[in-house]
C-alpha cells in the first residue's frame, strides 16, 4: 500500500495575500525612501514603542520572497530580500541582499507589522536568537554570531582561466570573471607590470551583481614592435575585497626568417 503524503499547507485566499503584500510594500518602501514615519502607519499599536527604538536602515531595494500564514490566516511571517550596504571590518562598505523576516497580524481587517520577541532574527551574517534573561531579571540581549573574516571572502570572484596564449599577430582572446559573493563587486584592470606595445585589455562591465559575470577582452596588435618579454602579468583588482586576479598573457614567438637555421641547430662548416 503506497505511503500517504502529509497534509498540504493551506494556501491563503488571493485577496488575503494581496492585502498582506500591499501592507508589506508600504513598510519596506518607507525604508527605501528613508521615511520611517510612513512605515509607522502599518505598525501595530502594541509594537510602536519598540519600532520607535530600533534602527531604521536605508535599503537600496527589496523583493518579497515568501509569505507563510498561521492562525487561520490571521498571522503571517514574511521573508523579504533587502538590498543594503553593509560595513565589514577590513573591507569597507559592500552591497548585500539580506533576507529579512518580519511578523504580521490581522487587526480590524488590516495587516500590521508587529514584534515577536521570541522569534529568531535574521542578520547579514546568519540568524541570531534572543538569549534567556540573565540573573536578576536583566533584559534580554541578542547573542550576535561572529561575522565573516576577510580571508573567508577571498577566492569567491574567479576567472575561468588565468593563462592566455596569444596566437598570431594581431591576436585576441577573452577571460570571463564570475562573482561568487552575495553582493556587488567592482573590477578594475591595473596597469601591466611591464608595458607592452599594442596590448589592450577592456571590461564589458565594471560592476557585477551576485552570480553575474564580466568579460575581459584582450587585443594584441604590436604593429611591428617586439614585446619586451615572452609574457606579461596584468592584475584585475576586485573591490571592495582588494583581491588581485593575475592574468598571465603569453605572446607568440617571433616568426623565423626564411632560410635561417632553427634555434639550437649547428651551422654547417664552409
Amino acid at each position: 500500500m503506497p505511503a500517504q503524503s502529509g497534509p498540504e499547507t493551506p494556501q491563503a485566499p488571493p485577496d488575503v495575500d494581496k492585502a498582506l503584500r500591499s501592507r508589506v510594500e508600504i513598510f519596506f518602501q518607507a525604508h527605501v525612501d528613508g521615511k520611517p514615519r510612513l512605515a509607522d502607519q502599518v505598525v501595530a499599536e502594541d509594537s510602536k514603542d519598540f519600532f520607535f527604538t530600533i534602527p531604521k536602515p536605508r535599503y537600496l531595494g527589496f523583493e518579497i520572497v515568501k509569505t507563510e500564514y498561521s492562525d487561520n490566516f490571521t498571522k503571517a511571517k514574511v521573508t523579504v530580500n533587502c538590498e543594503e550596504e553593509v560595513l565589514m571590518m577590513g573591507l569597507g562598505k559592500t552591497t548585500l541582499k539580506v533576507p529579512k523576516t518580519s511578523t504580521w497580524k490581522l487587526e480590524n481587517g488590516e495587516w500590521f507589522w508587529y514584534f515577536d520577541q521570541n522569534a529568531p532574527r535574521q542578520t547579514p551574517f546568519g540568524i541570531v536568537n534572543p538569549a534567556a534573561s540573565g540573573e536578576g531579571g536583566s533584559p534580554r540581549q541578542l547573542q550576535l554570531p561572529e561575522g565573516p573574516k576577510p580571508e573567508d571572502l577571498t577566492g569567491r570572484v574567479k576567472a575561468d582561466k588565468t593563462t592566455v596564449k596569444l596566437a598570431g599577430v594581431p591576436a585576441s582572446d577573452s577571460v570571463t570573471i564570475k562573482n561568487g559573493l552575495r553582493g556587488w563587486v567592482k573590477l578594475v584592470i591595473r596597469r601591466p607590470r611591464v608595458e607592452v606595445p599594442g596590448l589592450t585589455l577592456t571590461l564589458d562591465q565594471q560592476m557585477i551583481r551576485s552570480g553575474g559575470t564580466a568579460t575581459v577582452s584582450i587585443q594584441y596588435d604590436p604593429k611591428g614592435e617586439k614585446p619586451p618579454a615572452p609574457y606579461v602579468v596584468v592584475d584585475v583588482q576586485v573591490e571592495p575585497t582588494g583581491e588581485l586576479i593575475p592574468l598571465h598573457i603569453f605572446f607568440p614567438p617571433e616568426p623565423q626568417a626564411a632560410g635561417a637555421p632553427a634555434a639550437g641547430t649547428p651551422k654547417q662548416a664552409q
